[in-house]
């Protein structure tokens, strides 16, 4: 994702002309993480088929277990 949201005069709204480009040169989609603040999907930015997927597995209890450092 680029910039979705302009935070000062000037600044340049990028995500959508990112994706018009993505989409008009590409078949589908597949990314890592993204962040999507402002969109609930990645079909809400772009007109082929798009995938999002995790980098790492998530926790079966939703957080992962503490670390102790060796002594």
């Amino acid at each position: 994702m680029r910039q979705d949201k302009a935070f000062r005069s000037g600044e340049a709204v990028t995500s959508d002309t990112f994706a018009r480009l993505v989409s008009s040169l590409f078949d589908g989609l597949v990314t890592v993480d993204p962040h999507l603040h402002r969109r609930a999907a990645l079909t809400e930015l772009y007109s082929i088929p798009a995938a999002a997927v995790r980098a790492a597995r998530r926790w079966p209890t939703g957080s992962p277990p503490k670390c102790r450092a060796r002594s």
